[in-house]
């Protein structure tokens, strides 16, 4: 869970206001991202601390190690049905694509860069690769969000129409969207969960208050790395 100063934070930042930020107004500032701060359970924290010790001469490892660690330990699914981010109270980011409103766990994401710039193309890429997107992090590989999540109702005008990208925490990916909406705390319950999960696995539910998709991101960001392995590996 949050810490105090933390929860205090995200919850009172603009981000968790019920009003949809103000692209025009952003896009005539600096393309500075917002950072999402990555919230990582006890034991995740307690094995990167002893990553710390054992790798201290070589930040380029520890960081990988770290990086691998949380990876791991978001994908696992309990026994009750629920991801491991979702045993307790957690916190999501509602963000709209395409009129569709979607919630993702708070815990899996990097940063919220605004869309001001044009996407460096990039050829022999899926469908809904939309390009490079530069930062202060490296490049981001900006996933056209409404055709991954909806092809079957896919508007074209969303490649024109999309103001941010959020990453995905330990990974290159970054998910286009028309704009962010507010954080909000979740109890378990108030998630419908998915039993069967062989199709779409990334959809891990419904929340229930509402009514809007939420998706399971670290789930989705091992898919993407195995759809593009095997793009390139043909």
């Amino acid at each position: 869970m949050l810490s105090q100063p933390l929860a205090k934070k995200v919850l009172n930042s603009p981000l968790s206001r019920p009003t949809v930020v103000d692209k025009k107004a952003l896009k005539q500032k600096t393309a500075e991202s917002v950072t999402v701060v990555p919230v990582v359970k006890e034991a995740v924290v307690q094995s990167e601390q002893k990553a710390h010790a054992d790798s201290e001469s070589d930040p380029a490892a520890r960081t990988s190690q770290n990086t691998d660690e949380k990876v791991s330990t978001f994908l696992k699914w309990q026994k009750n049905g629920r991801p491991v981010w979702a045993q307790r109270e957690f916190e999501v980011l509602m963000f709209e694509v395409s009129g569709l409103t979607l919630a993702v766990p708070l815990v899996a994401l990097g940063q919220i860069v605004p869309l001001t710039d044009k996407l460096a193309p990039v050829f022999g890429q899926s469908d809904w690769f939309m390009g490079l997107l530069p930062s202060k992090l490296g490049d981001i590989r900006v996933v056209n969000t409404a055709l991954l999540v909806m092809p079957e109702k896919y508007d074209p005008a969303f490649t024109s129409e999309a103001g941010y990208v959020i990453t995905i925490d330990g990974h290159p990916w970054g998910l286009a969207v028309d704009c962010v909406k507010q954080a909000l705390k979740l109890e378990p319950d108030a998630v419908k969960w998915r039993g069967e999960r062989s199709k779409r696995a990334w959809l891990a539910g419904t929340v229930k208050t509402e009514m809007c998709v939420l998706i399971d991101i670290p789930q989705m960001a091992i898919q993407l790395d195995g759809a593009d392995k095997n793009l390139h590996s043909n």
